[in-house]
């Protein structure tokens, strides 16, 4: 169990891959839309070693007392690498609740507004390697002692006898554990725009509401202004957000993911006009 509040720079510098994008398509009133989120992130820690020991300690069996000295030793440097493997699809289709021309006649501006409902498939696996080196526990003396109705009562010295050093454990293994589920959601969207360049757009949805394995809450929030570079092409930059509470039998997720979001925009189909 942890509890983690990452800067982006602290995830880009343990990101290995990561790709995000969507595809949509539209045909009068509907609508159908994929948003894909994969990213793998890896990170390795090197644990100081921590200190063990036993003693000093008497032992007694019977009538024989052995007399352990302090033995000290260490266990690590212990090297763990953790990979953590996130993949994120939301399929929705939609249908046009509202939409009108902005401007004159010839205006190509407009103002849609979309409900959407569909479902979100999240996956997840994390990946840990766990490498911890041998201990070596080094040679001590045994002192031996006993208690004899002898020697006017008092304990006979037995002798010493000595432990050699001895080398044990260490390990080298891997353990992983991974989770996907399924959550449905409904939503709203929007686009408009402001000037012949300029547009601003953006999504809204809750989802998983505990159905079956579905996460017990899931929304997402995403604002983002777009301009128009040609026909075809817009660059956008904005904000997005997304949470989850969710319970599973590997995977206990509380959490929101946020920052800025920057992108491209292609158009198929009639697109604009140049200018």
């Amino acid at each position: 169990t942890s509890e983690i509040d990452t800067s982006f720079a602290d995830i880009l510098s343990k990101l290995n891959m990561g790709l995000m994008g969507d595809v949509g398509a539209e045909k009068g009133p509907w609508s159908i839309g994929v948003d894909g989120l994969y990213s793998v992130l890896e990170d390795e820690e090197e644990l100081d070693p921590v200190p063990i020991g036993f003693g000093p300690a008497a032992v007694r069996q019977g009538p024989i007392t052995l007399s352990i000295p302090r033995v000290n030793s260490s266990v690590g440097p212990t090297d763990i690498d953790v990979e953590s493997t996130m993949v994120i699809v939301r399929v929705a289709g939609g249908y046009r609740l509202y939409g009108r021309q902005l401007g004159g006649p010839d205006s190509h501006r407009r103002l849609d507004l979309h409900a959407y409902a569909g479902a979100r498939f999240w996956y997840l696996k994390m990946d840990f390697d766990v490498k911890i080196p041998p201990v070596t526990i080094p040679g001590f003396t045994v002192g031996a002692t006993a208690n004899l109705p002898i020697n006017g009562g008092r304990p006979v010295d037995l002798g010493d006898a000595t432990v050699p050093s001895m080398t044990i454990g260490g390990m080298s293994q891997s353990f992983d554990d991974s989770q996907w589920w399924i959550d449905p959601l409904i939503g709203l969207r929007f686009n408009a725009d402001l000037s012949d360049r300029w547009s601003v757009f953006g999504h809204g949805d809750v989802g998983g509401f505990g159905i079956g394995s579905a996460a017990d809450l899931t929304w997402e929030a995403a604002f983002l202004a777009g301009y128009r570079v040609s026909r075809r092409w817009t660059l956008g930059f904005g904000y997005r957000a997304m949470g989850i509470d969710y319970e599973g039998s590997a995977v206990q997720l509380d959490a929101v993911q946020h920052g800025p979001q920057i992108g491209a925009e292609f158009r198929w189909g009639a697109g604009l006009p140049d200018s």
